[in-house]
């Protein structure tokens, strides 16, 4: 099985940058220095200027459409477009969240690990195994914060 590794989508970036309202109802935040991971390029934010927001990687509200804080370059960056690979910026994690939710948007409660950077790709395999588990999230074990989806390719 093949996987597809997937950041935020460019137009929902450059909504944010633009002064979209963030899964709060709030401007995001402007800071001149950041630090922290970019939700759109997977990569570190150091000492440019980026966003925080409040984000909610759903397209609907509903019971499971968790939110949380993210990080975006401020200015334009370039999309995260090695999707056949997990992203490099996080090859050192050792408590990674794999979460799987159904078509529904639903978290599929069987379908939910912590795993190292290591054993990424071969957790993510072993997810899909189940047929209702439609997509998965990645997120940081320590602080629980959404970082990218993982699709069967």
């Amino acid at each position: 099985m093949n996987l597809k590794f997937v950041a935020m989508k460019s137009s929902g970036a450059q909504e944010f940058r633009n002064g979209h309202l963030d899964a709060n109802g709030q401007a995001p935040e402007q800071h001149e220095e950041g630090f922290g991971p970019c939700r759109h390029c997977l990569s570190r934010i150091e000492g440019e200027a980026m966003l925080a927001l409040s984000y909610k990687p759903f397209d609907s509200n509903q019971a499971y459409a968790e939110s949380g804080p993210i990080f975006l370059h401020q200015k334009a960056c370039k999309h995260y477009d090695d999707f056949s690979n997990a992203p490099k910026l996080f090859a050192d994690e050792t408590d990674l969240i794999v979460r799987g939710y159904t078509k529904e948007d639903r978290i599929q409660y069987t379908a939910c690990r912590i795993t190292s950077s290591q054993q990424l790709t071969q957790t993510c395999k072993s997810l899909f195994e189940d047929s209702s588990v439609s997509y998965l999230h990645v997120r940081l074990g320590p602080t629980n914060c959404y970082q990218y989806t993982v699709e069967r390719a």
